[in-house]
């Protein structure tokens, strides 16, 4: 539960969720493609934030259109203050809260998937130690590595595909 407290209060404070480091943003709703501390990679592919604009939706939809909805229901705003209200807040609101969106995202994913955070410290710190080849030898040692190349080489096979890996080979 301590784990838990800990990445969601990084994420609140805009941190690194590996070290803890205000290293994420970068500019005007931009961020940092890695830290610069520990060099946790914030975008692990393609479309990893897209659970960032979720949390970002939501957070409009609470803070400024459902209030909306409520004080128009309970007779204290009338339907066209609401509806400005509501079109100001739904503009507004999600470039306000990017940051956060984007690191609250990280914190949620990395309290369900725990290992890919552990993984990612083991690449960061090899690839500081040993240079550009090290970071995919201490990957491929790693547990959760081997786990998700055995899941690959599954799924593929349900779909009727090829192995991505071979068993004994890279």
């Amino acid at each position: 539960m301590r784990r838990v407290f800990k990445l969601v209060r990084r994420g609140l404070l805009l941190r690194c969720p590996s070290c803890g480091r205000a290293t994420l943003v970068r500019g005007v709703l931009r961020v940092h493609q890695r830290c610069r501390v520990c060099g946790l990679a914030f975008e692990h592919d393609e479309g990893f934030f897209l659970g960032a604009l979720i949390v970002n939706y939501l957070f409009a939809f609470v803070f400024g259109i459902l209030p909306a909805i409520v004080l128009v229901a309970a007779g204290v705003w009338s339907a066209p203050t609401a509806i400005i209200v509501a079109i100001a807040a739904a503009l507004l609101l999600p470039v306000v809260f990017y940051w956060h969106a984007k690191s609250l995202w990280m914190a949620v994913y990395y309290v369900f998937v725990p290992d890919d955070l552990r993984a990612a410290r083991l690449e960061a710190l090899s690839a500081i130690e040993g240079g550009p080849g090290a970071a995919e030898s201490a990957a491929e040692l790693s547990e959760a590595e081997r786990q998700r190349r055995q899941l690959e080489e599954a799924l593929a096979e349900l779909e009727g595909g090829k192995p991505v890996y071979r068993h004994g080979g890279r």
